[in-house]
């Protein structure tokens, strides 16, 4: 058995070199085990784990802010990037369209992708500006209608607005005492 510090490193180094293949397989043999066994643990100290964190957050609130705010300073452009590019990805998309209130159908994203002209005005549709392409959608259902430009979603929300203070005030005229 090896005595020096020096020797009993090369003897690991060499063992390791000489059963890298059983250690790979045992690896791979007791994958799941090893995964099925670290969920259990997780589980059984959720508590516990949550806890640490916060207490850890708590007494160092003040590090991990100025950390953040280092961070968002230093990558502030890249930051930016990041944002646009994901919300012009369908996840984005759709974050951002359910986040407005848009119930969305399977198929929605893929008509908005699809859609080269205003369903409305028939104009070519463009990514800024008033023909800028957007998803029209009812404010009282929730669900999208179709894809219009900028132009005609604004003209179609003021009509929208204008229908319902009319069907308000018929109510009223109607239920007068």
């Amino acid at each position: 058995m090896p005595q020096t510090p020096e020797e009993r490193k090369a003897y690991k180094k060499k063992w390791y070199e000489e059963n890298k293949d059983k250690i790979e397989e045992n690896r791979k043999k007791n994958k799941d085990k090893v995964a099925q066994g670290n969920k259990k643990w997780y589980e059984e100290n959720k508590e516990i784990i949550s806890q640490g964190k916060k207490k850890y957050y708590e007494e160092n609130k003040e590090i991990i802010s100025q950390g953040k705010k280092k961070y968002y300073e230093e990558n502030r452009e890249e930051i930016a990037k990041r944002s646009k590019k994901y919300s012009q990805t369908k996840s984005g998309k759709h974050k951002g369209w359910k986040k407005s209130g848009i119930k969305i159908l399977e198929d929605t994203y893929e008509k908005f992708e699809e859609c080269k002209n205003c369903e409305l005005c028939n104009v070519e549709l463009t990514t800024k500006g008033k023909t800028r392409k957007v998803l029209d959608h009812d404010h009282d259902s929730g669900y999208a209608r179709f894809v219009c430009c900028n132009n005609c979603n604004i003209k179609l929300g003021a009509k929208d607005r204008m229908m319902d203070r009319v069907h308000k005030e018929l109510w009223r005229y109607h239920n007068r005492r």
